[in-house]
């Protein structure tokens, strides 16, 4: 789970790495439980609250194998110039371990601390050869001993909307197949966007407010991460795509860790997921879409005052 540091302006592939790290984190959390989203009434200025995250008893029912198939796309077309790109990754692991404590949940948003841990995290095993389709083109996944190679390609993998589907042939984690409709491409006007390569200061008194057109399928979800070293702080809220109103509550803001540096980051990103239980298996598709602004991506380091 490695960020990249925003001081210099990120190219369009590192951003793509950081939205499959919090698509990654969100579809399966931290200790390997699945999201089940049920979003909250809304405050003011229609703002809706984050969805609840999964509760103990879901993740103790949790199995303790887990797969992850993510595409994630960027079609950047209020930046100068006009950019598009995507990428398609996998890995599957036997009772993969936590790298995160417990979760607290305040005003819907999640946050939880996590390092990587001391021991050799699991080996991936393989899940046979992948193949995605629904998007502009159909795409192939195969093992690399037994990993995944990572299908990176110069255009967007969907509009929005589309029928996206997964099917995995099997080998050592269990064959499956799963579907979800595409994410759309939201432009995120509220709050004003820094330019690119510089931070966006947050003060902590008082609610970090959201605004976005072009709502569609599955969910928004505001993405901060406060890093030092092998160990961060992750605070991840999901918000319903179509509602257009969102909030990061002052409590929530109050609660993270100090932030003079930018070192921290936060990203936007749109988010269709489905999962799947096989064979003592959880099995993970989702499918993670570029947020916009303005002057181009939602994503910029992070300076809470």
């Amino acid at each position: 789970m490695s960020r990249f540091s925003a001081v210099a302006a990120p190219t369009y592939m590192d951003v793509l790495g950081r939205l499959a790290t919090c698509a990654v984190v969100f579809a399966v959390g931290c200790g390997g439980s699945s999201a089940v989203l049920q979003s909250n009434d809304g405050g003011s200025e229609g703002a809706v609250d984050a969805a609840d995250a999964p509760d103990a008893t879901d993740a103790a029912q949790a199995p303790p194998n887990v797969g992850d198939i993510v595409l994630w796309s960027i079609n950047a077309t209020t930046a100068a110039p006009p950019t598009e790109s995507s990428m398609v990754n996998a890995g599957f692991t036997l009772a993969a371990p936590s790298m995160c404590g417990p979760e607290t949940v305040v005003d819907g948003c999640t946050i939880s601390d996590c390092k990587v841990p001391p021991t050799m995290l699991p080996k991936p095993v393989s899940a046979g050869a992948i193949l995605v389709n629904g998007g502009k083109q159909p795409l192939t996944l195969t093992t690399k001993q037994p990993d995944y190679y990572s299908v990176q390609n110069p255009f967007r993998l969907w509009d929005g909307g589309e029928e996206l589907h997964v099917v995995v042939a099997g080998d050592v984690a269990p064959a499956f197949s799963l579907s979800v409709i595409a994410p759309a491409y939201l432009l995120v006007d509220a709050p004003v966007w820094p330019a690119s390569g510089t931070a966006l200061t947050v003060p902590r008194a008082t609610d970090l407010k959201f605004h976005w057109t072009g709502g569609g399928a599955g969910t928004i979800q505001v993405n901060m991460r406060f890093a030092a070293g092998t160990a961060w702080t992750d605070a991840i809220c999901v918000y319903p795509a179509q509602s257009a109103f969102a909030k990061v509550s002052a409590k929530v803001l109050g609660m993270l860790p100090a932030s003079t540096t930018t070192t921290n980051t936060i990203d936007v990103i749109s988010l269709t997921h489905a999962t799947t239980s096989v064979s003592g298996w959880t099995m993970n598709f989702s499918a993670v879409a570029s947020a916009n602004t303005p002057t181009g991506l939602a994503s910029a380091s992070l300076v809470l005052q």
